[in-house]
């Protein structure tokens, strides 16, 4: 029995002594079974790929980031660019420079000129 065990690990040790304690004995299937089980948990964790890793998460940064780059862009252009256009094409569909020129001139904000369009001496 020592040498089947010396190939287990610590852990699977802890569950091949729970088994016989639950068991109440050493019987053959019961120690059959607790090895199986011991051997099962030891094979099932996988090597963790380190063959072209920071390759790989520097493709999939990359293919996030132009995702996200083209969301926020067309975020931006739809609800930002769009409305702001539609304003400004709304308020130059009826705005007459001249009127505005003249309203601001007899306000006497203007230095250059005096209101109602009189000429100085």
């Amino acid at each position: 029995l020592p040498h089947v065990l010396s190939n287990t690990a610590p852990s699977s040790l802890h569950h091949y002594h729970l088994s016989l304690h639950l068991a109440g004995g050493c019987a053959p299937s019961t120690l059959t079974a607790a090895l199986t089980a011991a051997k099962a948990t030891t094979m099932t964790i996988a090597k963790p790929v380190m063959r072209g890793l920071l390759a790989s998460q520097i493709k999939r940064n990359i293919i996030i980031a132009c995702g996200l780059s083209i969301v926020a862009a067309t975020s931006w252009k739809l609800l930002v660019q769009d409305p702001r256009k539609r304003i400004y094409a709304e308020f130059y569909k009826n705005y007459d420079a001249q009127a505005e020129f003249d309203r601001i001139r007899n306000l006497g904000l203007f230095t250059s000129c005096k209101p109602d369009g009189e000429v100085e001496e």
